[in-house]
């Protein structure tokens, strides 16, 4: 195993975490995220209930709807993680227009090229545990919607700290190829 930690940006750089949250698939779903400060400060968050959609609409919602809130705070360069190594791959290279989320996946490239620098890779999940919570926040509400946290919530406080603190997690890595 290996010891898994989020880890903070060079300075003057924010980073946002996103996550997609779904009871099944395609069930209830949810989205969230996080941006942060090089320090790992808490600059803004969000959730978003989907109602019954797929995980990778989930997922592709997260990112999108944090682009556009890192945007609205006027953020300029941004590095963008999340676990979901296909929407990563899917965003990095040409994808045919006739793939069933080609509008979205336009959209969120768009928006990145709006920021002065952006950068967007994959991550084990145990580095994005502030992203999972805030998109499983309301997967299960019947309130459809986006919420925008400027004030980190009570119930996230704990979860940030430790990662200011570069709390590890283990993560059994499988050597067989």
């Amino acid at each position: 195993f290996v010891m898994i930690a989020w880890e903070p940006t060079p300075p003057y750089t924010f980073k946002l975490n996103t996550d997609g949250a779904s009871i099944g698939n395609p069930e209830l779903t949810g989205a969230g995220g996080i941006i942060r400060n090089h320090l790992g400060e808490w600059i803004s968050g969000f959730s978003r209930n989907l109602g019954w959609t797929s995980n990778t609409s989930a997922e592709l919602w997260g990112l999108r709807d944090g682009l556009l809130l890192a945007k609205s705070l006027n953020i300029q360069h941004l590095h963008i993680e999340m676990n979901a190594s296909v929407i990563v791959h899917l965003i990095s290279t040409e994808t045919n227009d006739t793939y069933s989320y080609s509008s979205m996946i336009n959209d969120c490239r768009n928006i990145m090229r709006s920021f002065i620098t952006t950068t967007i890779k994959p991550i084990f999940r145990e580095a994005n545990c502030c992203a999972a919570l805030l998109a499983k926040w309301d997967a299960e509400t019947e309130k459809e919607g986006l919420k925008v946290f400027n004030d980190q919530p009570a119930a996230i406080a704990k979860l940030v700290e430790n990662d200011c603190r570069a709390f590890c997690l283990p993560r059994f890595i499988n050597s067989r190829s």
